[in-house]
């Protein structure tokens, strides 16, 4: 099992919570399996602005190890976004296991908050740019060398899309147009689970990368990023904090 440390730089959602079923689901999308586990939620230390309320609710969590844990078991869950629709379904990276009337440890909080403060700072410092707006467009790309047709897809296939960004506001960087590119992988596989996924009509606020961007991409577009981390797309509401962070990582 990966240290508390690792834990917290893997993960995006960590809480607090009682394995209620095993296996279990909370989404009629997904059956339950040995990998699937309905968590109660008792107690919130982390979750992005854009995660629905956790608190008190059941949730599906995708076992890391299946058999890791059983009914009636305590533990902090450190995870990552998966699925929200019905109900809300979340990948786990590990987990630490505590006694029932255990309080969550200090230094797991501590761990969580100081890894959140570097990675919002120092995110933002590697970006290219960071910009505010709404999703105009977004189509599977025909211009990648993973596009069908273009070559045979991997096991490990990015599924790259491209998402139109009508840009209201650059808060950080230089941007061509007035519309820019931003390319994403669709797979859930193992490799691309936690990047965001953008959807039509999506509003938002994006910090922007020049990451693994395919060349035949690159060339076919006059402004074209990436924005792979869960922290790089951040709801409309954080745009003053996302100022917060960009005037702190000029300092």
């Amino acid at each position: 099992m990966p240290d508390v440390e690792e834990l917290a730089r893997e993960s995006t959602v960590v809480f607090r919570g009682r394995v209620e079923r095993l296996p279990g689901s909370t989404l009629a999308s997904l059956p339950p399996s040995d990998e699937t586990a309905v968590v109660r939620v008792d107690e919130v230390i982390r979750a992005p602005e854009g995660v629905p309320r956790l608190g008190g609710r059941d949730v599906t969590v995708r076992l890391r190890e299946p058999g890791s844990l059983q009914e009636g078991a305590v533990a902090v869950f450190f995870t990552v976004s998966w699925l929200f629709g019905e109900g809300i379904a979340v990948h786990e990276v590990g987990h630490e296991r505590l006694e029932p009337d255990e309080a969550t440890p200090s230094h797991l909080t501590e761990a969580v908050r100081a890894r959140a403060e570097l990675e919002e700072t120092g995110r933002i410092a590697q970006a290219q740019a960071v910009v505010a707006g709404r999703v105009a467009d977004v189509r599977p790309s025909t211009v990648t060398t993973d596009a069908p047709g273009v070559r045979p897809p991997s096991e490990h296939d990015p599924q790259w899309h491209e998402a139109e960004i009508e840009i209201e506001e650059v808060v950080k960087g230089d941007v061509p147009e007035a519309r820019t590119v931003v390319l994403f992988p669709a797979s859930t596989d193992v490799m691309w689970y936690r990047a965001p996924k953008l959807t039509p009509g999506q509003q938002g606020v994006w910090v922007l990368h020049d990451e693994q961007i395919p060349e035949s991409v690159a060339s076919a577009f006059p402004s074209v990023f990436t924005a792979l981390d869960p922290t790089d797309v951040r709801p409309r509401e954080e745009l003053e904090h996302v100022r917060e962070l960009v005037d702190r990582s000029n300092r």
